[in-house]
């Protein structure tokens, strides 16, 4: 429940923040490289909502493959 709590807060920030975008983005992708089921999960659903938010070309070219390269891996329907 912790790291489900901490990537949340992450994913606020980063949502709240322009600023911290980026650098946020950059440690979620870093979770997705972890494999474990839970934290996949939560980081997806985070980065659906930052998706929602800077839905750019810029944005989408950047971090869209990184983050297709995971979504075989969920398990959580909240996560699709």
């Amino acid at each position: 429940e912790t790291s489900r709590k901490a990537i949340r807060s992450l994913g606020e920030i980063a949502v709240k923040l322009s600023v911290a975008t980026e650098s946020s983005l950059t440690h979620l992708l870093d979770f997705l490289e972890m494999d474990v089921p839970h934290i996949l999960c939560e980081t997806f659903i985070v980065l659906k909502d930052i998706l929602r938010k800077y839905n750019n070309q810029d944005f989408c070219t950047t971090f869209l493959p990184q983050i297709t390269k995971h979504w075989r891996l969920i398990e959580d329907p909240k996560a699709m």
